[in-house]
């Protein structure tokens, strides 16, 4: 199962929703728009950059914790619509996802 999120996660908040996530998925998308917050928030209109980047970290430790406990190990993705508006952030958004 591959799912893409903005990385939101209402409600149940990111721990929970990683929890519940991680062991059935083998991909996790994060949209993402740019590496800079005024480009993130122009596209998405809406995002905490801040926020979105906490979760992404958050979401990251939980797969991690799972994959140690001897659970799954789902790959995580920032998956990126390439417009005007942010193609020349793509090298800052890669370094990000290795970061």
């Amino acid at each position: 199962l591959n799912l893409t999120t903005n990385g939101s996660f209402w409600g149940r908040g990111v721990d929970a929703w990683a929890r519940l996530i991680v062991p059935v998925c083998s991909d996790v998308k994060f949209s993402w728009n740019g590496a800079t917050e005024q480009t993130q928030q122009r596209i998405m209109k809406g995002a905490a950059f801040a926020a979105q980047l906490a979760h992404l970290k958050a979401f990251i430790s939980v797969r991690d914790e799972v994959a140690a406990a001897g659970g799954n190990r789902c790959s995580v993705t920032l998956q990126m619509t390439f417009m005007e508006q942010n193609l020349q952030e793509i090298p800052d958004v890669v370094r990000l996802a290795i970061e």
